[in-house]
């Protein structure tokens, strides 16, 4: 069993409007949050890479705190440089009193539930007592301005949260993982004509794979005589409205979407930050995460 921390979050320093957005695409007013559900977003500045954000948001735990980690997981798509990871630059910042294990995961939607579940074999096998995860990513900075379709989604941000072994608290109940075969090209980011890197987004193909795959795997997770609270990827609007409808009504789902657009492996601990009174009062709780693969991690945690 494991506590976990009410997650640390930084985001972008540019808080983008919609009708500032909107002008620049060339859009009529209130087109985005028709399409999308999204009002704002939080975009990176010049100075403000993926690494600074992740290291912006470690430090917003108490120093105290971070003496005893053993293990640190970095989680993002969008690195500021490729190696080392970024579990590494924030070992360098902070004080630990122990050997500390790094690893960096290059996942993104689905990421931090992943990190999650390898953060419960380490503390389930005895090879950690404190474990902190980190998120971060910063798309923004590698989609075409003029990709409308995409621009208007996601947010840059970071989150750090510190996951510890306890007695009692929270457990692994079930666990639904899976990738799809041969659908890497449909949200990649490869090298353009230009040498630049570009992040490319099949809308379509995600919905499908979200409602699909994502939709079904969750459905066999939940049992009809307990009450749920989900916090899924915040994909949008056309997914999650679509799990509203189709989720039984014993499960809660929560959403933020509409404030914090896509914040890629941000988005989960994000919606624990901002719910986490709601997080700690409930008995069953499932974290969903889905995207690049097209990849999809889903868990049930118990409450003792």
């Amino acid at each position: 069993m494991f506590s976990l921390s009410k997650p640390k979050i930084s985001l972008g320093s540019i808080l983008e409007t919609n009708s500032a957005l909107e002008k620049n695409l060339k859009w009529d007013e209130g087109k985005i949050e028709l399409k999308t559900g999204i009002k704002q977003r939080y975009i990176s500045n010049t100075s403000e890479n993926t690494q600074f954000l992740a290291i912006q948001a470690v430090k917003k735990i108490p120093a105290s705190e971070l003496q005893n980690i053993s293990l640190i997981i970095s989680v993002t798509n969008t690195p500021s440089s490729v190696f080392p990871s970024i579990a590494h630059y924030v070992h360098s910042e902070i004080e630990t009193s122990c050997d500390t294990l790094c690893i960096g995961l290059n996942s993104g939607c689905s990421g931090f539930v992943e990190a999650v579940i390898i953060a419960n074999n380490f503390l389930t096998a005895g090879d950690a007592e404190k474990v902190l995860i980190v998120t971060a990513d910063t798309y923004s900075k590698n989609i075409d301005q003029g990709n409308a379709s995409i621009r208007t989604l996601f947010s840059d941000g970071a989150s750090a949260v510190i996951l510890e072994k306890s007695l009692e608290d929270l457990s692994i109940h079930s666990r639904t993982t899976n990738t799809k075969k041969a659908t890497e090209k449909h949200l990649c980011m490869t090298k353009d004509s230009n040498g630049d890197l570009s992040i490319f987004m099949n809308g379509p193909q995600v919905l499908t794979f979200a409602v699909g795959t994502v939709l079904p795997n969750i459905q066999q997770m939940i049992s009809n005589n307990e009450q749920y609270l989900m916090l899924p990827h915040q994909a949008g609007r056309l997914v999650l409205d679509t799990f509203k409808t189709k989720i039984p009504k014993n499960v809660k789902i929560l959403e933020n979407y509409q404030t914090f657009g896509n914040l890629v492996s941000t988005s989960i601990p994000n919606l624990i930050c901002e719910n986490f009174q709601k997080f700690q009062e409930s008995k069953n709780i499932i974290l969903s995460g889905f995207g690049v693969g097209l990849a999809h991690s889903s868990i049930v945690l118990k409450r003792s």
